[in-house]
């Protein structure tokens, strides 16, 4: 971390100088686990079934100590920044060792980075700020370092992103420090939209022919990634046509910092194709629609307000899916 990345050193025994690793007994004997909030760092034995398992305990409760040298006081703040210390550490495991980056057995143990990728993209409509999303909101974390980094290099493709927004985290915390990286890695840009286009990837991702990176994940396309992301299944509506015009979702909620997911198939004698929303509350709620046409990407829109409606000519759409997302309100 120190040497190849530029990150701070790890957080040391103030005694000794040094980084104290106390190997646990496990029981039964392969459960696997670490820690590394106290003056030490804590490993179980039974991470010692593997070589792959081993160094991503190590490298993530060492990625805590880089962490605790930027900002050590985490305790009071903890249910509002676990997100963010958790989820960067999760997501670190995947660019530090070849080995963990490309290990076929990631999805066969408890917790992994791809493990919690396909968490998250399961159960979307949950709070990625939210403490119980902590270690899924390293698919985030990868959005984040693949978007606004600029190392290519494999295993630590984005990794100087972490760098920029851990050096934030010295003087703010939470979406502020997000906010304070993302000045600096791109003039404009902040959290907020970030997360917008984070969840239109998620779904366009799958697609062909995409307009550009940011609606894709490198890492997923990556030679040697143990399994693909998800995917997301969206919620269907059946198929729309002549004998059947329309398909509709009513009432549904959306939480903060969350996104839902809906689909329907397109019949060919349907000449235009549209999708209309509206907001009974929340300040800040926002939409996609994506049109494809079988597995290539055809259209994209965002937008926002109290109503919003997008129509398209049908050259050819098969699908139609849209998306609705909550941010701050």
């Amino acid at each position: 971390y120190v040497d190849d990345f530029g990150f701070l050193p790890p957080l040391q025994n103030h005694a000794t100088n040094k980084i104290e690793v106390i190997i646990v007994d496990s029981v039964p004997s392969t459960y696997c686990n670490g820690s590394a909030w106290d003056n030490f760092i804590k490993v179980y034995n039974g991470c010692f079934g593997s070589e792959e398992n081993m160094r991503q305990v190590i490298g993530h409760e060492l990625f805590h100590r880089v962490q605790l040298n930027y900002d050590s006081n985490w305790n009071p703040d903890w249910t509002d920044i676990a997100w963010f210390y958790e989820g960067t550490a999760r997501a670190s495991e995947d660019m530090v060792f070849d080995m963990v980056d490309n290990w076929a057995g990631a999805l066969g143990v408890s917790f992994s980075f791809n493990r919690e990728v396909n968490e998250y993209l399961a159960a979307t409509n949950s709070d990625l700020t939210h403490v119980n999303n902590r270690y899924e909101a390293a698919l985030w974390w990868k959005y984040f370092s693949e978007q606004f980094g600029s190392e290519t290099d494999e295993p630590e493709r984005g990794i100087d992103a972490f760098l920029e927004l851990w050096d934030n985290a010295d003087t703010s915390n939470d979406i502020a420090a997000v906010n304070a990286a993302m000045s600096g890695l791109s003039a404009g840009m902040s959290f907020n939209e970030a997360f917008r286009k984070f969840t239109v990837a998620n779904y366009t991702k799958d697609l062909s022919g995409l307009p550009d990176g940011t609606y894709n994940y490198i890492d997923e396309e990556q030679t040697g990634n143990p399994a693909t992301y998800g995917p997301i299944a969206p919620t269907s509506g059946g198929t729309i046509s002549g004998a059947s015009p329309s398909t509709d979702w009513t009432n549904r909620t959306v939480n903060r910092y969350s996104a839902r997911y809906y689909q329907a198939d397109v019949g060919s004698n349907c000449p235009v194709v549209s999708a209309s929303f509206h907001k009974d509350s929340g300040a800040d709620v926002f939409y996609h629609v994506v049109t494809q046409n079988g597995t290539a990407f055809g259209t994209h829109r965002e937008g926002s307000g109290a109503d919003w409606t997008q129509a398209f000519l049908n050259d050819g759409i098969t699908k139609i899916t849209a998306v609705i997302g909550g941010q701050a309100n």
